[in-house]
């Protein structure tokens, strides 16, 4: 199945990288390396594909961080722990190879996760405030994904926001509603302009950054990337929760920050389109948990001819 883009859409992105002095490039495999995601070795253990602590999961939103938790372990992760800010919050035993922690014990040993994935069904309450405002205090050199309402309380706060452009090793990946508020400009004005949206993301925030939706965008400061997988079928609950497992899983494996997000985004959307396939270009039903489970044989199957 070969990934495609709307023409029209396309030439539109193109149009405006060009008027931003910038070149667009399709986001594909061709020029990332995979060699540590090969596992050739044989003396291995989880420890060396990477440990990752998810934090969320408030009153309400437990499904958001078992989606992450479980996206994560199937793509490769080593060792996956989640820390929900609800002290209600039960074990998954759908997957009990994950296990919990306590978000303070994670942040107190921070230093020993490969990547740390903050935001998914996180919420605004105080708990949720004090999360950010912690970690933006220990300003770790870990890798860190900000997603949903972690974003929103960036966008919410002029002080998190000096701070958080201070951390060295972070990505962001707002929708375009996320991406509207940490702008504050309106929906429109984002998608009317994609491309100018994602430099400012990525200027203000100093920020890795993704805009998901439609041709999702890549920016890193230097080399733009529009992904070509991914299709209507996927609007629905729990995606994004998904897809920042997957990038983590791929992080905690070792691939650099970017190519582990070009990766993350393009395997994505190509479960997405696999799974349309198999529903006879049908678009309904498309649900997070499934696209989890194909990702995993797609990064095989990608993976594979290379060992």
């Amino acid at each position: 199945m070969k990934p495609t883009l709307d023409a029209k859409v396309y030439k539109k992105m193109c149009d405006l990288a060009k008027n931003a002095q910038l070149q667009l490039l399709v986001n594909n495999l061709d020029k990332i390396n995979f060699s540590k995601l090969i596992r050739s070795n044989l003396e291995t253990s989880k420890g060396d594909f990477g440990k990752i602590a998810i934090i969320g999961g408030n009153r309400g939103m437990h499904g958001a961080l078992y989606l992450s938790g479980r996206a994560a372990m199937l793509c490769g992760a080593g060792k996956v722990v989640l820390a929900s800010l609800d002290t209600n919050f039960k074990l998954d035993m759908q997957m009990p190879e994950i296990v919990t922690d306590n978000y303070n014990n994670i942040l107190k040993h921070i230093t020993s996760y490969s990547v740390i994935i903050i935001g998914p069904g996180l919420g605004q309450d105080k708990i949720a405030q004090k999360l950010i405002d912690d970690i933006l205090q220990i300003n770790p050199t870990t890798p860190l994904i900000f997603d949903a309402d972690a974003l929103n309380l960036i966008a919410k706060n002029v002080t998190f926001q000096l701070k958080f452009n201070e951390l060295a090793n972070k990505i962001i990946t707002p929708h375009p509603m996320e991406a509207s508020r940490l702008l504050n400009c309106s929906l429109a004005k984002i998608q009317d302009n994609r491309i100018t949206a994602i430099t400012l993301l990525n200027e203000r925030y100093n920020a890795l950054t993704l805009l998901k939706g439609y041709g999702s965008l890549i920016y890193d400061g230097k080399s733009l990337f529009i992904n070509p997988t991914g299709n209507t079928g996927m609007s629905n609950a729990g995606q994004g929760d998904i897809l920042n497992g997957i990038i983590g899983a791929i992080v905690a494996q070792q691939l650099d920050l970017l190519n582990a997000l070009r990766l993350g985004v393009y395997l994505h959307g190509m479960a997405g389109d696999y799974l349309v396939n198999e529903l006879y270009s049908g678009r309904i039903g498309v649900l997070a948990t499934e696209v989890a489970m194909k990702a995993r044989i797609l990064l095989n199957l990608i993976l594979t001819p290379k060992l």
